[in-house]
């Protein structure tokens, strides 16, 4: 799965997660977190905000690395009001943004002109 996302190829490690499935394996978190990422970086983060509700759903808990993951693809599609939103469930479920998570949000906003949304974060920081 993770080759797959290596190259961008999002769709193939749909696939791979859904022949774990069907084979009886149980994906852990970093098989999430490598889907997630995978799909994010492909442009299928409809997708990928699926596959966050899994990991819920199954009980396991989304980290840093899944939510900064599906806010990296949100912002790269123009969707950093969707991924600064994502930040406020994250926090409210008890995981803790980085810097990578920071930085993220800061170049999706400006990157989208949104330059005050992007200074109040960065006051927050």
């Amino acid at each position: 799965m993770k080759g797959y996302c290596m190259l961008d190829r999002g769709a193939e490690a749909l696939t791979v997660y859904k022949k774990m499935r069907e084979d009886g394996s149980e994906p852990d978190l970093v098989s999430y977190n490598t889907l997630i990422y995978g799909l994010s970086n492909a442009g299928k983060e409809d997708i990928a905000k699926k596959y966050l509700r899994v990991i819920v759903e199954e009980g396991h808990l989304p980290d840093t690395v899944t939510y900064t993951s599906l806010m990296n693809g949100m912002c790269m599609k123009g969707d950093a009001i969707g991924a600064l939103e994502l930040l406020k469930e994250m926090e409210e479920r008890g995981c803790e943004p980085n810097s990578c998570t920071y930085n993220t949000l800061l170049q999706g906003l400006f990157k989208a002109g949104n330059m005050d949304k992007g200074l109040d974060l960065y006051a927050v920081m």
